[in-house]
């Protein structure tokens, strides 16, 4: 099964990542900007410390919209982060992901972050990984390659 760094390596290194003063306004412009579900939170030094989500921002919407233009990331950030080692499996880490019910993983290298990972990159990856054994199987059955 291949790991999270064979996943890093077929995609895009950018990370995206804000200050945990940021307003929440600053959050949503950031995360349209990229296009991306999710943003790390990190502090002046470059430390992780909290990831915001879409999820986030429509959790704290909930209760409301007064007062949603003072927020800070800080504010509404997730502060228990689940992250991930290139080392990981993909599998575990979508067993992570599932249990958790969390769509990003940051992946460590001791305290340097090195990627983020999606359910998307994790599901295409399974899936490519089922497709290639599938290959191989039918053509071991079909008798294309020496017993």
């Amino acid at each position: 099964m291949p790991t999270i760094n064979d996943l890093l390596k077929t995609k895009e290194q950018k990370v995206y990542s804000i200050l945990p003063q940021a307003t929440l306004l600053q959050v949503v412009k950031t995360l349209g900007q990229y296009k991306v579900g999710a943003l790390l939170v990190v502090d002046q030094k470059g430390k992780l410390i909290g990831i915001v989500s879409e999820r986030d921002i429509a959790r704290k919407a909930q209760d409301g919209f007064a007062g949603l233009e003072k927020l800070t990331a800080s504010e509404i950030m997730t502060k228990d982060i689940v992250v991930g080692v290139a080392t990981d499996d993909i599998s575990y880490v979508m067993n992570v992901m599932t249990k958790n019910k969390i769509r990003h993983i940051p992946i460590m290298d001791g305290s340097k972050i090195i990627g983020v990972i999606t359910i998307g990159d994790v599901v295409k990856a399974m899936l490519s990984e089922e497709k290639y054994e599938n290959r191989m199987l039918r053509d071991y059955i079909e008798g294309k390659y020496p017993a």
